[in-house]
């Protein structure tokens, strides 16, 4: 009788996988990172790199998609002049997605009713306007 192979989850790195990650330098570091040192350096980014920072790893990422975090996301829109206040509808990583990101972002609204539902459309019509404003 042949032997079964174990079913590993597909979303679990192997054995293998995670050693040949630390062996090739790939950790998260801000996991590492005591929490007043990485505190004092959130507060200092700017939004885009707020954002491509939350896109380096799932610990990362569901660390600054928290309600908590939120100030760090407020923080950072305040060092960009001109730009509009973060719509109603839309939290602050979403904005800072939509307005900074060159990725397009219209798969993140999946499921969640028309663009329109959200602000998308208002927040566009916003930055238009400061635009053509000269904010």
């Amino acid at each position: 009788m042949a032997r079964r192979k174990a079913k590993h989850p597909k979303n679990s790195a192997s054995a293998a996988e995670r050693m040949n990650d630390e062996a090739s330098g790939k950790r998260d570091v801000l996991a590492d990172m005591p929490v007043d040192i990485m505190h004092e350096i959130l507060l200092y980014l700017h939004p885009r790199e707020l954002l491509s920072l939350s896109r380096t790893s799932k610990t990362t990422h569901s660390f600054l998609m928290k309600k908590s975090s939120a100030s760090y996301w407020k923080e950072s829109l305040k060092k960009v002049d001109g730009l509009p206040a973060c719509p109603e509808k839309l939290i602050e990583p979403a904005w800072v997605a939509l307005v900074f990101s060159t990725f397009c972002t219209v798969g993140l609204w999946k499921g969640h009713g028309p663009p329109s539902s959200l602000g998308i459309l208002d927040a566009i019509v916003q930055l238009l306007q400061a635009a053509a404003s000269g904010k």
